[in-house]
Parts: C-alpha cells; structure tokens; sequence
C-alpha cells in the first residue's frame, strides 16, 4: 500500500474547510478610503481560508476592478508521483449593490477575467473560459501548509450588465463574499468500472471475471449481444434496471462525461455549514424551494433535528420581502436531507456540476485494477465507526481503531464530521478512507448523488458547469442537468449501512442497486459533492 497519504492528511480533522469574506468597498473613480467588514465563520478539514481582501481601484474603460488576497490551507499537496495530482482552492465571488447604492439585496455570481490574473511565485491561478470561479493549487511538488500571498483574480464586473439588475455602476457601492472549497485533481488516464462482482448491476464487458476499461471520452455502446460492449448485471438485485440489457442496446454519446477526461473534484461532502453559508445568500422564495421548514418559521426551529441533522433558523425570514438566517449546531458535520434539487442548486451556485456514475468509480480507484467487493480506499476490509469524541465539533472522530468507513455503528447514529477519518496517526490510504486520489468519505457517511449512464435523459447530459445563478424560484437551470423524476444513481452508501460483512455491498464502488431511481425527495442518507472538468 502506498504511502503518500501519510503527508497528505498529517493533522487533517482538526481543521476548517472554508472561511468567508464580506467586503464593501466602493466602486468609485476617485477612490480614497475602502471599507472592510470581515467575516468569519467555523468551517472544517484543512483550515482553508481567504484573508486580507483588498479592492483596487476600478477601471472606468475596461469596468474591472482588482481583488487582491491572501489565501492559505494545511495539508496541501502536489506529487509527480502515482497519483501525479494536487489539490486545490476552487475560488468564487459573490456580490450585490449595497442598498446605498440602490441596490435590491440580491446575491449575484461575480465574473472573473480569464486574464489579468497574476499568479505569484509557486502556484498557479487557472480561470476557466465562463469565469465563474478560479482554481488555485501549487505550481511545484510539495505537502504541508500552502498560503499564497498577494493573490489577486480580476472582476469583470461590467461584464455583470446583464441587465438592469445586475448593473453596476462605477461608483457603486458593493458587497463582496468570497468564498473558497477544497478540490483534489483528477488526471487524463484509463481506469476500469465494475469489480468483479455479479450482482447489484454491476459493470462487466463481456463476463463476470472481464473489467471494461475506459479509454476515452468517445461515444461507446450500452448493452447487446456483443462482448466487447458495456453491459450490467442490470436484473440480479437492480429495483430499478438500466433500458439496455443483453438484446436491446444504447448508445452512450461522446459529450457525455465518462471520466477519462481530467476533472477536479470536491474533497469532502458538502458539509452542513457549506450548505448554510448557501442558504443565507438565497432570496425568501429560493429559500422555500431549497429547505423544508417555511423561512419565516420561528428563532431556534430545527429542519430536522434527528441523525446529527443540525441547521435552524437563526433569524426568521419576511415572507417573500426578507430572507431567513440559518445556522447549524453541527456544521463541520456532513449534509443529509439533500434531495437532488438541493444538490444540483448548490453545485450550480458553486459553478460546479454533478458528477456521472463513470466519474465516481475512477475518483475512487483511479487507474488501478478492481478488487473485487473493494471500498473506496482500495480493498474490501471494512471496519466501522464506533464511538465518537468530541461530537458535533470540528476536532470530531471516532475511537475506534484501524477505521476507514463510516457505518450504523455509532453512538451517534448519523454522518460524521466530513474528513474525519483522515488522521495523523492514521498513515495510509486505507485506514484514512481516502481515494487512490485522495479524496474522502466516498464509501459511507453519506450515499451520493450521481448521473447515471441507464436512462436517456441522463444520457444527454453534456457536462455543462453552474453559472453561479438559479431561477427565481431557487432551482439549478443548466442545459441537460437531469431532473430528479430521470432517476439519479446513489452511490458509496450510508451512515446506516452496516460494513461488518466480507462482501458487503451497498458502500462498495461499483454497487449500483439503487441506480436510476426517479425519488425526489430529501432523506436522512443523502449528501453529494460536486466537479468541475479540468479548464
């Protein structure tokens, strides 16, 4: 077992995940004095954040303005050795004219230039074409705490007249959140799908003991009597099986996103506290749409408040005049109760997207050869979460020794703290849970949303990245993202499954019973992350 892990996640749980920044400055031509309001929040994992936020002075001509900032977060890496990736900072802006200015306190997505941003020595600043956001990640190989002084990303903000609304004015004042996720760098390679494994609809090319390899992102054929084709066990213990089997045939288009392709993807699940910061910059009526409880419920009243489940209304909302605020007791703690609107909302505001079922199985095993029944980390040895210290905060873990999964087995009985199984005394891939790449808690906490590649509809989607804006009514509107009703594919298992079988199936990689299931609704189970393919 490779070892590289062990610097990768030295002192990982201990830390944050995110900081936020709200700034306002003015937007002025003859610009004196900038206002500075600085917010920070609790947040998880590698203690992430973004400080030092200072505003240039706007250029009137080319309507943009210079964001200038120090980002900084432990445990970062970058290896020219397997697994040949880094991490990054996947960096984003949100704004709105301050009501001074005559602003109607709405949240909108900042665009980013994709040039003028200068990257000082020892990272790289890679702003992709839409510039909604920009990944920041270290230009030599290297682990440790990676703070990137002076870092600076251009806002286009007259490229945000998009319409009267969204207009502003050089002499506007505005306010600005910045906001910061932890990504992991998955590279252009071959990888296999399935394991081995009859049963659950599970991938094989032509038998039980033949893997089908991906090779590239070409359109490739779904089912058939052909050998060489994909098939699935799609009728051996599958509720809902997948429109090809062996005599009908499919056809998997060249757009849709099979993996083969580099792609980055969220380290951790969102966590309760990325999905509050997201809630409180909603309007009322998106809030309503995206949270079970009415926005003007009572100070202190849980969503939830079962299975570790912890966000309440901090400060009520005004029906459809002012939006609620929302804290969570338990923020470092992963998100349930997410339907796939929820999902698919946030990754659009993020200026993410989903990713397919193929993306999820190479984000697990990489380029390595199935082990049959294996977990995300790599074999099919489980052990389980027993009891916890420090619950609800952000040093939580479990006690239990040789851990790599998330099962039923805690006092708790919900998800964990995201990344919590990554620790120093912890010094491989496997007792920390982690991916071939490096990424956590894909086998257990909680069962992830993915596309999968058994219904039509799924099979149109193209891969097109969030704009960071939803509808009015607060849903994710990119072209070809699928409907819940299509019939999404959970995958990695629960906090509720119970690992202590030898071929244990639902938090195995290639499990795919509960795939293509049109449910629609939010459960105690279910989380996500998100990807962005490589700009």
């Amino acid at each position: 077992m490779k070892n590289y892990h062990k610097k990768i996640y030295w002192d990982y749980p201990d830390k944050k995940i995110r900081q936020v920044i709200s700034v306002s400055p003015r937007i002025k031509c003859i610009l004196v004095t900038l206002i500075f309001i600085l917010i920070s929040s609790s947040a998880i994992a590698n203690n992430i954040s973004v400080t030092g936020v200072f505003i240039t002075e706007p250029n009137i001509v080319t309507q943009c303005s210079n964001i200038q900032f120090t980002i900084s977060w432990e445990n970062s890496w970058r290896t020219s050795s397997a697994p040949s990736n880094w991490d990054a900072a996947w960096v984003f802006i949100k704004y709105r004219v301050n009501i001074v200015s005559g602003g109607d306190g709405i949240w909108r997505h900042a665009i980013i230039s994709t040039s003028e941003n200068p990257a000082p020595e020892g990272c790289i600043i890679n702003v992709p074409s839409d510039g909604t956001g920009a990944f920041i990640y270290r230009s030599n190989d290297g682990t440790g705490t990676f703070t990137v002084n002076g870092a600076q990303l251009q806002w286009n903000y007259g490229a945000n007249r998009k319409n009267t609304k969204d207009y502003v004015e050089d002499n506007d004042i505005v306010d600005i959140n910045m906001f910061a996720l932890e990504m992991v760098y998955v590279p252009t390679e071959n990888f296999y799908i399935g394991d081995k494994g009859g049963n659950y609809g599970r991938f094989y090319k032509n038998n039980i003991s033949t893997l089908y390899q991906i090779t590239s992102e070409s359109a490739f054929t779904l089912g058939g009597s052909t050998l060489t084709n994909l098939h699935t066990y799609n009728t051996n213990y599958t509720s809902n099986p997948d429109d090809f089997d062996g005599s009908t045939t499919q056809t998997l288009p060249g757009e849709f996103p099979k993996g083969y392709n580099a792609f980055y993807c969220m380290k951790c699940e969102i966590s309760q506290q990325l999905y509050v910061d997201f809630l409180n910059m909603l309007t009322y009526t998106q809030q309503v749409t995206r949270t079970p409880i009415p926005p003007n419920s009572a100070e202190g009243t849980y969503f939830y408040n079962q299975y570790r489940h912890k966000i309440k209304i901090s400060s009520p909302g005004i029906e459809n005049t002012m939006p609620a605020v929302y804290t969570s007791d338990y923020p470092f703690v992963a998100c349930a109760n997410l339907s796939w609107g929820d999902i698919t909302a946030y990754l659009d505001w993020c200026g993410l997207r989903p990713m397919t079922e193929l993306e999820f199985e190479k984000s697990c095993r990489g380029p390595l050869t199935s082990v049959k029944y294996e977990f995300a980390y790599g074999t099919n040895s489980p052990n389980n979460v027993t009891d916890i210290i420090d619950a609800g905060t952000n040093s939580e873990i479990s006690q239990s020794s040789g851990q790599n999964l998330v099962g039923m087995r805690n006092t708790n009985y919900g998800p964990m703290r995201v990344g919590s199984l990554a620790r120093s005394n912890y010094f491989n891939r496997e007792s920390c849970g982690a991916t071939y790449y490096g990424i956590l808690d894909m086998s257990g906490n909680v069962t992830e949303f993915t596309i999968t590649v058994g219904r039509s509809i799924c099979r149109a989607f193209t891969g097109l990245h969030g704009n960071g804006m939803l509808s009015t009514s607060g849903d994710a509107d990119v072209l070809n993202w699928p409907p819940g009703t299509s019939g999404m594919s959970w995958r990695g298992g629960a906090w509720n499954e119970s690992p202590y079988y030898s071929q244990n199936q639902v938090m195995n990689v290639s499990y795919r019973e509960s795939v293509n299931n049109p449910y629609t609704g939010r459960t105690s189970t279910a989380g996500g992350r998100g990807v962005r393919t490589e700009p």
